[in-house]
């Protein structure tokens, strides 16, 4: 969790990718997907007058990694310099937020009761109120910003909430949120989470994720990745920035704030903070150009589609790698899972969206957990897409890539009407893969007459099938591999009644693989896959 009370003459935060930004039926919107930082490019200051040469070269730097939205600081500027300030921001596409995170002090020396100049007549975009607020300052807080939005409704009030590890209940967390996120006082839900220290993984990851886009309903929910080391997290390498980001883009989230673009000097904090993006000197570090490369990928490929789509869903296929807290049961992989039947690996997480301007196309964001690299990882989807599916270069060889999207080989299996295709993965990686054409959104395939599920799928030796019978019947059930091969037989003409069955089965001895669980029954055939460990 970041530190409190920073006393500091620099902008306090950073956001990239276009903005648009409107007021959609009385709601603070924007169009475009939002990447930024806390602590923003230094302020060059002589004799309290801003260097504009030396502050614009911070700023172009900024610029040229993709960021585009300043969140500001209350900086010791009189009004005058601060606005030639943002003068400079706007002058690079890049918008402000005015931050009072700190204190109020600042901001009514500029914002009060019968001065001058009014702020919200500004070209700044809205301000930055409060940064991890505790529960008892809600009803403040949301008064406070309504208070802006009656002065100026077309610009944002912005507040960073708290992490579920911050309390000791689940509980206490969703009286939390719930007092902050009830009602759509605010237009944005953004928190923080940093689950990376030095010896553990905050298990608590993904369920905070869940637990605040349900919450957000229709709202954009902004998230803040680590950068720096500091107290018990670790230095983030390239593999945590990805899942810091990646991830929650599963999750559908719209907006990116890293913690922290530059350096935070020890004089700035009772924490020691390593080198973030920008040194303490204003010069990039390698994690500059690191998140350079993310934020390329996300403010012109997976922003964009998220920006312009639904999320249907969002699916792990299991909790690995990590000691998660037990995930709900609706974001695991399973049958009922939309266009998706089968992924080869369990460290895979899957976002599934639909175009909101051709709802026949589908786009699945694939993330792999783990912090290693896999080759042909095997994907299944529902229903006939030959040569409708592509998927997108890799994250490092986006920028040079001849084409955003590529064709990989697909074999359409008629007998169980799925899709197949092979996708490679770096550590913590993101492929977004395209589904054009789909007619209907498949949840069951249409030729299953009979009922069977399969669990634990994936399975290492015991599975448990359960099955249905409409009638009295003789059956059989079968482990065959994809092209039709006989694995296990598991029983053979067996007499049941009429209803449901439970068997439980070893198949410790098959060779690791995707297989395909076959029931015949009166004439009939059901039939599931399972990934064997």
């Amino acid at each position: 969790m970041r530190m409190q009370h920073i006393i500091s003459n620099r902008i306090l935060s950073t956001t990239v990718g276009l903005l648009f930004i409107t007021n959609l039926m009385g709601q603070w919107y924007k169009e475009n997907f939002i990447i930024g930082t806390f602590f923003d490019p230094a302020i060059e200051l002589m004799d309290n007058v801003l260097d504009s040469d030396k502050y614009l070269k911070n700023v172009e730097l900024a610029q040229d990694a993709y960021f585009n939205l300043f969140t500001g600081v209350g900086v010791s500027l009189d009004m005058k310099e601060y606005l030639k300030l943002v003068n400079i921001h706007d002058s690079l596409g890049i918008f402000t937020l005015y931050s009072l995170r700190y204190g109020f002090s600042s901001f009514n020396s500029r914002f009060g009761q019968g001065n001058s100049y009014n702020l919200e007549k500004s070209n700044i975009e809205g301000w930055n109120l409060k940064d991890e607020p505790h529960i008892s300052e809600s009803d403040t807080l949301l008064n406070l910003a309504n208070y802006y939005y009656k002065k100026a409704s077309d610009k944002l009030v912005y507040v960073n909430l708290l992490p579920i590890y911050g309390f000791e209940t689940k509980p206490e967390y969703e009286d939390y949120l719930d007092a902050y996120l009830t009602d759509t006082t605010l237009k944005v839900a953004s928190f923080d989470f940093y689950p990376f220290h030095e010896t553990y993984f905050q298990g608590t990851y993904f369920t905070n994720l869940q637990m605040i886009t349900e919450r957000a309903k229709d709202r954009p929910v902004w998230v803040c990745p680590l950068t720096v080391k500091h107290a018990t997290y670790l230095d983030p390498e390239r593999y945590h920035l990805y899942f810091m980001v990646f991830g929650p883009l599963a999750y559908g989230i719209k907006g990116i704030t890293y913690y922290t673009y530059e350096t935070i000097k020890k004089s700035e904090s009772n924490y020691v903070y390593e080198n973030a993006l920008i040194d303490t000197l204003s010069t990039p570090t390698s994690k500059y150009f690191i998140v350079k490369d993310i934020n390329r990928f996300v403010s012109q490929l997976a922003g964009p589609v998220i920006m312009n789509s639904t999320r249907i869903g969002t699916y792990h296929v299991s909790e690995a790698p990590f000691d998660l807290e037990p995930l709900d049961q609706k974001y695991l992989l399973n049958d009922m899972t939309p266009l998706i039947s089968t992924i080869s690996n369990t460290n895979i997480l899957t976002g599934v969206f639909r175009s909101n301007a051709d709802p026949s196309s589908y786009y699945l964001f694939m993330h792999n957990k783990n912090d290693q690299s896999y080759s042909n990882i095997y994907v299944s989807l529902k229903g006939n897409h030959h040569n409708n599916i592509s998927v997108s270069a890799p994250v490092e060889e986006f920028a040079s890539a001849k084409d955003t999207f590529n064709l990989p080989d697909t074999y359409y299996n008629s007998t169980y009407n799925e899709t197949s295709f092979y996708v490679d993965f770096k550590p913590g990686e993101l492929r977004i893969v395209k589904v054009m054409g789909v007619d209907s959104l498949l949840i069951k395939r249409s030729d299953y007459n009979l009922e069977i599920s399969v669990a634990p799928n994936p399975v290492y030796d015991l599975i448990e099938t359960r099955f249905v019978l409409a009638g009295n019947s003789s059956i059989s059930l079968n482990l065959v591999s994809q092209n039709g091969t006989l694995a296990k037989g598991l029983l053979s003409n067996n007499y049941l009644n009429k209803g449901t069955h439970a068997r439980s089965f070893n198949i410790s001895g098959v060779n690791k693989g995707v297989y395909i669980v076959q029931l015949v029954a009166g004439g009939k055939t059901a039939s599931c896959k399972i990934l064997k460990f």
